[in-house]
């Protein structure tokens, strides 16, 4: 047998295996380290745009909300340690709390209750 007469058995076991066109991009695609890493940080900026309702919900937080907010509290660690001001602004009312004020706050809802 010669380099031209090749038997069909042979050329039976030598076929080769198409990949799919997608199957090719996804592994060339993935090659590439940085671009995989973009499209984590997309996801997670999708899902986190996707959660973020309930995740303000978790810290009594409002998002998109169109209503002007008349109300707010402010805690600042420029403020002392046990700072609380309640002052006027526009049509609502402004809290300044210090931070130690704040943790105390925070751990019982009754801590400013016999002060104001």
């Amino acid at each position: 047998m010669n380099a031209v007469e090749v038997e069909p058995a042979a050329l039976q076991s030598a076929r080769v295996v198409s990949r799919g066109y997608w199957r090719a991009s996804g592994r060339r695609f993935l090659r590439q380290p940085i671009a995989v890493s973009a499209l984590v940080l997309l996801i997670a900026l999708f899902v986190v745009g996707a959660l973020a309702q309930r995740i303000a919900r978790q810290v009594h937080g409002v998002v998109g909300s169109g209503a002007p907010h008349r109300n707010s509290i402010l805690i600042r660690s420029v403020y002392a340690s046990s700072h609380v001001v309640i002052r006027k602004a526009g049509k609502g009312y402004v809290l300044e709390l210090g931070i130690g004020i704040a943790t105390k706050l925070a751990a019982d809802e009754h801590a400013l209750r016999y002060r104001f």
